[in-house]
C-alpha cells in the first residue's frame, strides 16, 4: 500500500534537503536545547505523586526548567533515556519555543523539532485490533471529544469509513464551533490530490465546515506516515491502523453488509458503533470475513505519554506553518494542551518510550529497530508489512547466529505492492538456512509493525524498515516494557497470525518450487531497490535506549 500509493513520485527522490543543505546544523550528540519559556505555570503539566511533579509544583511560574532532574520511574524498566531526550515539560516548552519562532517570522526546519521523549511510566494502554482500532478507537474517541481533536493521518478515504469519519468530525464542529479540530493529512497516500476521489471531496467538506486541514506533500516535506489521534489532551490512539474501507473489512465483509442493507438500511451506521460496553453485534462475522485487508492494530494511550504525542503533533503543525491559538498567551496554550494528567493505578502503569520520527533526522526508525533487536537474548517475534533496508536483515541474521530464536512473519503474494515481495525473496535462502529463524508468509495482507523481544519489550510503530520510514517521513515509534502487554499482543495477534490457518512456513522445499522467473526477477530487482531506496543520511552511532540484561 505505502509504496504503491506513491507510484511515480519516487522518480524524484531528492524531494527533501539533505543535512548538508540545512542552515542549522545538528550537534554531534543530538542534544536539543530547549529555551526557557516565561509565564508557563508548572502545575498545569503533571499531577503530584512523583518527585519531578513535586518539584514542579514548588517552582514559580517563571521558573527555568533546565535544572529539572530525571523523572524516576515508579516501575523498574530496561528502557533508558539519552542526553537530549525531552520530558513532558520540556516537550511543552519546545512547542512554545516553536510558536514563538513562528511569531517572529523565523522559518522552522525539521532539525528544530525534537524526536526522542523520555521514559514515562504513568501510562495505561489498550490494545485494539482491526475493526476495534477504528470503531472503538478512532470513532469512539471522536464522539467523546469535548475540548480538542488533533489528527495526523497517512490515509483517510473511502465511501464508508472515510465518509463516516468526515461526518463525525463535522458533527463535532457543529456541536461545538469553538472546539479546535486540526488534521494533517498526506495528500498522496490518501489520494486527496485527485479530484475524482472520495478523499478529495471529504477534505473540501471538512474545510467548508471550519475544520483546519493541512495537506502534506511528500515532495516538499517527506511523507506524513502517522496514524495518530489526540483527543482533549487526555487520550490518544496511535499505531499502524489507518482510516479506509479496507482497514475495516475485506470484500466479503462489505458484500455481506451490502446484502443486509437491503432489509436494514441502518446497518452502515450500526457497524461503526462501539461494542465495548456489550452492545449487540450487527451481524455474525464468519471466518472468511474476520480479517480486514489490511490486517492491523492500534494502541489507546492514557497518561503522561499523551503529552508526548500531543507535542509531536503540535510541533509538526507549527512546522507546516499553521497557527496555534494566536489569541492565547504561552501559559494559556500550555494549560489548554498540556493539562494535569490523572494518576494511573499502579497495576495499569506501563513503562513507555516514544520516538517521533522526522524527515532528514537521525533515522529514528533505525535507532529503535536496532535497539530492540540487540536487546533480545532469547526470542524475537516479528510481524512487519514492508522490509527493504538491508541493515535490518543483517542485524536479524546476527541475532540468530548468537542464539536468538526468531519467528519472522512477512507478506506474501497478496501484499498490495508486490515488488516489495519480489525484492524480499532475495533474502529467503539466507533466512531459511539459519536454524534459529522460522520464516512465514501471511496468507492475506498484514499491515502490522510489531516486534516482541524476550516476551517483554514490544516495538510498535506507524512505520517500517523501508526507505520512507527510515529517514523520509513523520512516524511514531513506541517501545513498551511490559510482559503484560507483550502477552496480550502475542496471544491476540502474533500467535494467531503465525498459525497455519493464517500463514505459510517458507522452507527449502518452498524455495525449490519457486518459479525460475520469480528468482530471476528478484535478482534483477535487488540492485535497483538497493540503489533507489538506499539510506542517504549519515549513520549515527546506536542510541543506548534499552538496557541489556545480564
Amino acid at each position: 500500500m505505502l509504496l504503491k500509493k506513491l507510484g511515480g513520485y519516487f522518480s524524484n527522490l531528492n524531494f527533501v534537503q539533505p543535512h548538508s543543505q540545512i542552515n542549522k546544523p545538528v550537534s554531534n550528540n543530538n542534544q536539543i536545547k530547549v529555551p526557557a519559556v516565561p509565564n508557563i505555570k508548572d502545575e498545569y503539566i503533571y499531577d503530584s505523586p512523583s518527585p519531578i511533579q513535586e518539584l514542579l509544583l514548588k517552582k514559580s511560574a517563571n521558573s527555568n526548567r533546565s535544572d529539572l532532574k530525571k523523572n524516576e520511574p515508579t516501575k523498574q524498566t530496561v528502557l533508558k533515556d539519552v542526553v537530549g531526550d525531552l520530558d513532558g515539560v520540556q516537550a511543552a516548552n519546545k512547542v512554545i519555543s516553536l510558536r514563538q519562532m513562528q511569531a517572529n517570522n523565523e522559518k522552522i526546519e525539521t532539525n528544530d523539532l525534537f524526536s526522542f521523549s523520555k521514559v514515562t511510566t504513568n501510562n495505561k494502554l489498550d490494545f485494539l485490533i482491526d475493526r476495534e482500532a477504528i470503531r472503538d478507537g478512532f470513532f469512539a474517541e471522536i464522539r467523546s471529544a469535548k475540548e480538542s481533536i488533533h489528527m495526523a493521518m497517512v490515509i483517510m478515504n473511502g465511501k464508508r469509513v472515510g465518509q463516516y469519519m468526515t461526518d463525525l468530525l463535522i458533527q463535532k464542529k457543529q456541536e461545538n464551533p469553538t472546539m479546535p479540530i486540526r488534521i494533517i493529512l498526506d495528500v498522496v497516500t490518501s489520494y486527496a490530490i485527485l479530484p475524482f476521489t472520495s478523499a478529495f471531496w471529504q477534505v473540501r467538506k471538512l474545510k467548508k465546515a471550519g475544520i483546519e486541514v493541512k495537506l502534506n506533500y511528500i515532495w516538499r516535506t517527506g511523507i506524513e506516515h502517522r496514524k495518530l489521534l489526540v483527543v482533549d489532551s487526555k487520550r490518544a490512539i496511535c499505531g499502524p491502523s489507518y482510516l479506509s474501507d479496507g482497514s475495516f473489512g475485506n470484500k466479503k465483509y462489505w458484500k455481506e453488509v451490502k446484502r443486509i442493507s437491503k432489509t436494514n438500511p441502518d446497518i452502515y451506521k450500526q457497524i461503526f458503533l462501539s461494542e465495548i460496553k456489550g452492545g449487540k453485534k450487527p451481524f455474525e462475522i464468519s471466518k472468511n470475513m474476520e480479517l480486514p485487508s489490511p490486517h492491523d492494530f492500534s494502541f489507546r494511550f492514557q497518561g503522561d505519554s499523551v503529552h508526548d504525542l500531543q507535542a509531536s503533533f503540535l510541533q509538526t503543525w507549527l512546522y507546516h506553518g499553521k497557527k496555534l491559538d494566536t489569541e492565547l498567551s504561552d501559559a494559556e496554550v500550555v494549560k489548554k494542551y498540556f493539562p494535569k494528567t490523572e494518576k494511573v493505578s499502579f497495576i495499569d502503569q506501563i513503562p513507555l518510550k516514544l520516538t517521533h520520527s522526522t524527515p532528514k533526522g537521525v533515522s529514528e526508525m533505525r535507532q529503535n529497530l536496532l535497539a530492540v533487536i540487540n536487546f533480545a537474548q532469547k526470542t524475537l517475534d516479528i510481524e512487519i508489512s514492508y522490509i527493504t533496508m538491508p541493515e535490518f536483515m543483517q542485524e536479524l541474521i546476527k541475532a540468530a547466529k548468537r542464539g536468538v530464536k526468531i519467528r519472522l512473519l512477512v507478506n506474501g503474494k497478496n501484499i498490495d505492492f508486490r515488488l516489495v515481495w519480489y525484492y524480499f525473496k532475495n533474502y529467503y535462502p539466507q533466512l531459511v538456512q539459519e536454524k534459529n529463524i522460522e520464516l512465514r508468509e501471511f496468507d492475506s495482507f498484514t499491515h502490522c509493525k510489531l516486534i516482541i523481544a524476550d516476551s517483554r519489550v514490544v516495538f510498535a510503530s506507524t512505520g517500517n524498515p523501508e526507505y520512507l520510514s527510515w529517514e523520509r517521513g513523520f512516524d511514531e515509534i513506541m517501545l513498551i516494557d511490559s510482559p503484560k502487554i507483550a502477552q496480550q499482543v502475542q496471544t491476540r495477534l502474533l500467535d494467531k497470525d503465525m498459525h497455519h490457518d493464517r500463514s505459510t512456513i517458507i522452507d527449502e522445499y518452498s524455495l525449490e518450487i519457486t518459479p525460475w522467473w520469480h528468482r530471476v526477477f528478484a535478482k534483477i530487482l535487488k540492485p535497483v531497490f538497493n540503489f533507489v531506496f538506499r539510506s542517504r543520511e549519515p549513520k549515527q552511532s546506536p542510541r543506548q535506549i534499552i538496557k541489556k540484561l545480564k
